[in-house]
């Protein structure tokens, strides 16, 4: 299987042609992109929303959930999804099969994937579900690489955010930002934009 990939030189010109070779292998694999959004960050926060979009742009699973902790007001600032919102969505545990069923086998990308894969694994952890074993992929990861900025030519790549990356590309947000559905359709499209861009670099 395919691992994601950081580039062990200092070639910003060879990183960036690598790179969108790189994406566009990962959606030979047939893929799966997500996004969720969560009750806060860190231990004893959860899912309150996912979206899955598969490679060619359908959304395959898009859902609030009911969560069992209150939802934080630093969280709820960023993705405005209230308690009323959840109040009679479905709990994780409902979907778990179907989900299950879903990402079998498949390989995963968010934008931030450290996150995602984290939020995914304590949900599932806190109602006793197994844990996926899918591999993740970082399209932000991808992108830094892409764009090329490293004031220290020691350190690696500058982040971008998902907003920031979207107006460089000249891409459009389907939807609400920093909400799943429309965060994860825009991943989507960032990562056909950097497959793309194998042919011309």
């Amino acid at each position: 299987m395919l691992t994601d990939w950081y580039p062990d030189t200092t070639d910003a010109i060879a990183d960036r042609q690598q790179i969108c070779r790189h994406v566009r292998q990962w959606l030979e694999f047939d893929p799966l992109v997500l996004d969720t959004e969560t009750t806060g960050v860190g231990q004893g926060h959860e899912v309150i929303e996912l979206t899955l979009v598969d490679r060619h742009g359908h959304v395959v699973f898009d859902s609030l959930f009911r969560p069992s902790v209150r939802i934080s007001a630093g969280a709820m600032a960023v993705n405005h999804i209230t308690e009323d919102m959840v109040a009679d969505a479905p709990r994780w545990q409902d979907h778990a099969d179907q989900l299950s069923q879903l990402v079998s086998q498949r390989p995963l990308i968010a934008f931030n994937a450290p996150f995602d894969r984290a939020m995914i694994r304590r949900t599932q952890t806190r109602y006793g579900l197994p844990v996926w074993s899918n591999p993740y992929w970082c399209a932000m990861r991808a992108y830094a690489i892409f764009r090329g900025i490293r004031p220290d030519p020691r350190r690696r790549y500058q982040w971008q955010g998902l907003q920031r990356a979207a107006q460089q590309c000249q891409l459009v947000s389907q939807g609400t930002p920093h909400r799943a559905r429309a965060d994860t359709l825009l991943t989507w499209q960032l990562l056909m934009y950097l497959a793309d861009q194998a042919d011309y670099d």
